[in-house]
């Protein structure tokens, strides 16, 4: 798997999912003054492009497809050599640990906005 559209087809395929399937997973941001005002749902055709490797997804729209194959978007990118071919990075139960973390600092910084009254 040497490119981004191989490694999101290949987690694609064992996940179990269709384009349409995953497509109806992802969830793009939409901003306004620096705030998401709402998400926009990915189309099939666009899954396709990326596994053509036709078109290179921005950050928003490639960290969807991460968090929708629960594969850390890092992996995604660049890939790695200690996963196997056959294996993805992350069971889902594994990358719920993983983003817990992350899940909580983002909490709290949405917490701290939210007093200050930015949010």
């Amino acid at each position: 798997m040497d490119t981004l559209g191989e490694r999101v087809k290949e987690i694609r395929k064992q996940r179990g999912m269709t384009r349409e399937k995953l497509a109806s997973l992802v969830k793009v941001p939409i901003y306004k003054d620096g705030f998401v005002v709402t998400y926009r749902i990915a189309s099939s055709s666009s899954i396709r492009s990326i596994e053509h490797n036709a078109n290179r997804p921005n950050v928003d729209f490639l960290y969807a497809v991460s968090l929708a194959l629960a594969v850390p978007i890092e992996w995604l990118l660049v890939g790695d050599t200690f996963i196997s071919e056959d294996k993805a990075p992350f069971t889902q139960s594994e990358w719920e640990e993983y983003k817990k973390p992350l899940v909580n600092s983002l909490e709290e910084v949405i917490s701290k906005l939210k007093s200050t009254r930015h949010f």
